[in-house]
């Protein structure tokens, strides 16, 4: 399933919030082909629950009732990148399936007489039948892959349990899948700088606790995609397979994969394969009893061991000492905090008083009868500040416009209105070499009547009377002692500023 559901540790909430379903029951099937017709052959059903607390408890039902349990098998799913959680996880599901299972004796108990239900008669021959399956198991032969699990010679001899082993029984095939093996080298082991010796210790926890339960134990990463096969095949050979007779010494959907100890992102335990003797003989000093104790202690059971004397210990405390919790590193850079809306009335009750007081507060708004003046503002004063730059850049000379005639509707057709104006020539970009002021102003007044002229001329020539008038224009007589200044201050002119400066500096 591509969906991790239930492996979140805080479980005080109906929703589970390390879940990623969305559904708090979802279903899905999938269909069963053989591999050499590709034919379907039968539809799995898988149903799966978002979180292991009691709310979630009616909808077990759907699942897991006295018509379904017979061919059902239990999944219970843990994540290798909080290894921390294993025994806390496990407690939460095998209690939440241990009430489903007392729910299912119920069932059909109306009418019924010494305490038998239909319910009841189901659950204790899948006890016996799950059992059956433990005591008549056999390693698979590695040179006849074809060979069945189980030995037909040996069919009608059952085995004696070991210590330890189905101590509870479930009555339904439960598999404990641990998820993300690979986080074992790339993550526990360079980051956390977990050791051989704790991988161990995990491994012999989880084996032995499925060992009380008869519950197979498998290792998955989707970098392996074997360990996925190995499961699919394992889970089908539950539900599917079927003994074989004397005659014929091959079964459907056989699981012929001997146990895998050994390499630690891979690990391979079917039911019935496992015992204490193989899981102390793993790493020495593990106590398989004393872990037992204080499960059945943390479980709420009593246990009915002669051998079990003395102070007991919480299983889940010893091992959550021994492998510790990390889990800031699992948390994200930045958790969004939840917001919670505060009810209407609260909000307008609690803000009532203030709105009343700021509308009392507030000035009455503006009359609006009548014409709205415009705010007045005195402009005399705006630019006083700013300095006169004429005074302090050379000045060009004299321009007329170059539309010196306009047309204004409020005058007489014959009049004109010139916008040429002239400057006076003592602001020109040349020093005056000549210190006397009467001969500045004398030249002055020649520059202008010389301009006067050409200006009085020009609009005769072109406005609107000298068309209409046949009279001679008359202009006053030039002397030619004027004449000579005028040029030569025109010369002066059109020389460039630097020339000037530098010729009259010569002089």
């Amino acid at each position: 399933m591509s969906k991790s559901v239930g492996t979140g540790t805080d479980d005080s909430s109906p929703i589970d919030k390390h879940s990623n379903n969305e559904l708090a029951l979802s279903y899905t099937f999938v269909e069963v082909k053989d591999d050499e017709a590709e034919d379907t052959l039968t539809r799995l059903g898988i149903y799966q629950l978002a979180g292991s607390h009691e709310s979630y408890q009616s909808l077990l039902r759907f699942a897991l009732n006295s018509s379904t349990l017979p061919d059902s098998l239990v999944v219970i799913v843990l994540d290798w990148a909080r290894p921390w959680t294993f025994i806390e996880t496990l407690q939460r599901w095998i209690k939440f399936l241990e009430v489903g299972i007392e729910n299912i004796k119920t069932e059909g108990s109306s009418g019924t007489k010494d305490g038998w239900s239909k319910g009841k008669v189901v659950v204790e021959e899948l006890k016996e039948s799950i059992e059956r399956f433990i005591q008549t198991y056999s390693e698979p032969d590695s040179t006849n892959p074809n060979a069945a699990t189980v030995n037909s010679e040996s069919e009608d001899v059952a085995l004696p349990l070991g210590p330890g082993v189905l101590t509870t029984n479930l009555s339904v095939p439960l598999v404990v899948v641990c998820t993300k093996s690979d986080k074992v080298s790339s993550y526990l082991e360079r980051e956390l700088d977990y050791k051989e010796e704790r991988f161990d210790y995990i491994q012999q926890c989880l084996r032995t606790i499925c060992l009380k339960y008869g519950a197979a134990l498998f290792y998955t990463t989707t970098r392996l995609p074997e360990t996925f096969t190995n499961l699919r095949q394992y889970i089908l050979h539950r539900l599917l397979g079927f003994r074989p007779t004397s005659s014929d010494t091959k079964s459907a959907f056989a699981f012929n994969i001997k146990a895998n100890y050994v390499e630690r992102d891979r690990v391979l335990v079917p039911a019935g394969s496992d015992s204490w003797r193989v899981i102390k003989f793993l790493k020495e000093g593990f106590d398989c009893n004393e872990l037992l104790q204080g499960w059945n202690l943390d479980m709420g059971e009593k246990s009915s061991s002669e051998e079990d004397t003395g102070e007991k210990i919480s299983a889940r405390k010893v091992y959550e000492e021994e492998i510790i919790a990390h889990e800031d590193l699992d948390k994200p850079l930045s958790v969004q905090t939840t917001i919670e809306a505060e009810d209407e009335q609260e909000f307008f009750q609690r803000h009532f008083d203030t709105l009343q007081r700021a509308n009392s507060e507030r000035p009455p708004p503006p009359s609006v009868v009548g014409p709205m003046a415009a705010p007045s503002y005195s402009y005399g004063d705006i630019g006083a500040d700013i300095p006169d730059l004429d005074n302090s850049l050379p000045k060009a000379p004299p321009r007329t416009s170059p539309n010196p005639q306009v047309k204004n509707p409020l005058q007489p057709p014959n009049t004109t209105i010139t916008n040429g104006t002239t400057a006076p020539p003592s602001n020109g970009s040349a020093p005056n070499p000549n210190p006397n002021p009467s001969q500045n102003n004398n030249q002055n007044e020649v520059l202008a009547n010389f301009f006067q002229n050409l200006l009085s001329k020009k609009t005769t020539t072109t406005g609107p009377s000298a068309t209409s008038s046949n009279e001679p224009i008359t202009t006053p007589a030039i002397n030619k002692q004027d004449r000579k200044m005028v040029e030569k201050e025109l010369n002066k002119l059109r020389m460039p500023p630097t020339t000037a400066t530098s010729s009259m500096a010569g002089k």
